[in-house]
């Protein structure tokens, strides 16, 4: 079955027309929601280069290249429907994707997460298995050793988590950071300290 022809499950679609216009209706929400997500990025980038002036450059082209995969293949149809289902669960509508459809997001984000350094999974060399709960996405089966990502890469990941918290409401990512360093990556003591610093110089 075509990846896009899963609308049929979640939606009463009469026509093969009505197919490809609700189809178009998720690919434009998916680029629209990530092209803004990437800007709200660069922007919480140029804040911090006011204190990171050195690493400027890197940090911008950073900002440029931020979440560029999902664009393609094999991120770009499994996001899209998850786009659109958390879309759907912010309009009160819980959209029951299959087991099939559920395992192609589920290894869209393993891959997306090995191969964009602002993502901690990136930095294990022994990750090999997708550490992704099969029934929570949010949750790891595993934790990950983050501990030797970059400062650049830390950064751009708190920005990242910075502009998830404007996106979802929230007052900042520190609870984020609180629910997820020690249970979902491992970082060292001093990357612990640098992360919590750079929440507080984006967001006091």
């Amino acid at each position: 079955m075509d990846f896009y022809e899963s609308i049929n499950k979640y939606y009463l679609i009469e026509s093969k027309e009505q197919e490809r216009e609700k189809t178009k209706e998720m690919e434009r929400f998916f680029i629209e929601r990530t092209r803004k997500h990437i800007s709200r990025v660069q922007d919480f980038i140029e804040q911090a280069i006011e204190f990171f002036p050195s690493d400027s450059a890197t940090l911008r082209g950073k900002g440029i290249k931020h979440d560029d995969s999902k664009f393609y293949l094999p991120e770009r149809q499994p996001y899209i429907l998850l786009t659109w289902k958390y879309k759907m669960k912010k309009e009160g509508i819980d959209i029951d994707i299959s087991e099939e459809d559920s395992d192609r997001i589920r290894e869209a984000t393993f891959y997306h997460v090995k191969n964009n350094k602002h993502h901690p999974e990136y930095w294990d060399k022994n990750l090999k298995s997708n550490p992704i709960d099969k029934n929570n996405r949010e949750k790891r089966t595993i934790m990950s050793d983050a501990t030797g990502m970059d400062d650049v890469s830390i950064i751009e990941m708190v920005c990242d988590w910075s502009a998830m918290s404007v996106e979802n409401g929230e007052p900042g990512p520190k609870k984020w950071a609180d629910d997820s360093i020690k249970f979902r990556w491992k970082f060292s003591d001093e990357q612990q300290e640098f992360i919590y610093e750079l929440i507080e110089l984006l967001w006091r």
